[in-house]
């Protein structure tokens, strides 16, 4: 039996321009389940600092924390511009099996620079830090399309 990932998502205003955004990202599954069904960490929407489907076990868990400036803070609200974000994020998290602790020592992280135009278009740069910063490498991403805030 799976329990779904639960999520707790903060959005503070600092300012006019200026918001903090965090989340947690908790799940588990109960068993022994086929493959498919494990949790999964990594890629742009879950662990941008990390490959897709990267880290995977039967526990979950990711805190997310980012930055946001508005692009209206530098650009008049009917320019063009105006819909810029420029973002400062990060990541920490693991996954790790029903019969392991979880572990300080084995968390992943990741701090990522990014600027979206629409909260579409995204262009940025991820850096793996941390003590599993050598399971990946830094990279510049080009994206089109929603994605995950926090």
């Amino acid at each position: 039996a799976e329990d779904a990932p639960e999520d707790r998502i903060l959005d503070a205003p600092l300012g006019e321009h200026l918001r903090f955004g965090s989340g947690v990202h908790t799940g588990f599954v109960a068993g022994s389940p086929p493959p498919q069904e494990l949790l999964s960490l990594g890629g742009m929407h879950t662990f941008p600092g990390y490959f897709d489907d990267q880290f995977v076990d039967t526990r979950m868990a990711l805190l997310s924390a980012g930055l946001y400036l508005s692009g209206s803070r530098y650009f008049d609200e009917t320019s063009r511009w105006a819909p810029l974000r420029f973002i400062l994020s990060g990541h920490v998290g693991q996954t790790w099996g029903q019969d392991d602790d979880f572990g300080l020592d084995r968390l992943a992280s990741d701090l990522m620079v990014e600027i979206d135009y629409w909260e579409r278009a995204r262009i940025g740069y991820v850096l793996p830090t941390g003590v599993r910063r050598g399971e990946s490498e830094p990279r510049i991403f080009v994206g089109w399309g929603e994605h995950v805030q926090w």
